[in-house]
C-alpha cells in the first residue's frame, strides 16, 4: 500500500474528506488482496497440478476484475469528491468483501 493509505487518524470520524487518486489506488489494491485471500481460503486443498493452476488463475482473474471495476469507478466518480472519513476508514479496515461492501452503503 502507498504512504497515504488512509485518512488522517487525528481527524474526527464525522469529518468529510476529499478523496485523492492515490487513495483510490490503495483501495483498489486492498480490494484485490481481499478477493484473492477469500478465493484462496475457499480453495479445495485436494486440487493438484492443472486444476490448482486453473483455480488460482480464476481467483486472480476475479480479483483483477473486481478491483479494476472498483478502481475505475473510484477514479471517475470519487476522486476530488468529499466523502465521510468514517466510510474511507471502514474500507481501508475491511478484511472481507462483505465488510468492504457494507462500508459503501
Amino acid at each position: 500500500m502507498g504512504k497515504n493509505k488512509g485518512p488522517d487518524a487525528s481527524a474526527s470520524d464525522d469529518t468529510m474528506i476529499t478523496l485523492a487518486a492515490d487513495q483510490c489506488d490503495d483501495l483498489r489494491r486492498s480490494l484485490a488482496l481481499i478477493v484473492t485471500r477469500e478465493g484462496k481460503d475457499k480453495q479445495d486443498p485436494g486440487l493438484e497440478g492443472t486444476q490448482r493452476e486453473k483455480y488460482e488463475k480464476s481467483v486472480k482473474d476475479s480479483a483483477d476484475k473486481v478491483s479494476g471495476e472498483f478502481g475505475q469507478n473510484c477514479d471517475q466518480n470519487l476522486v476530488g469528491k468529499e466523502m465521510p472519513r468514517k466510510m474511507l476508514k471502514c474500507m481501508f479496515d475491511a478484511r472481507t468483501l462483505a465488510s468492504f461492501d457494507l462500508c459503501t452503503k
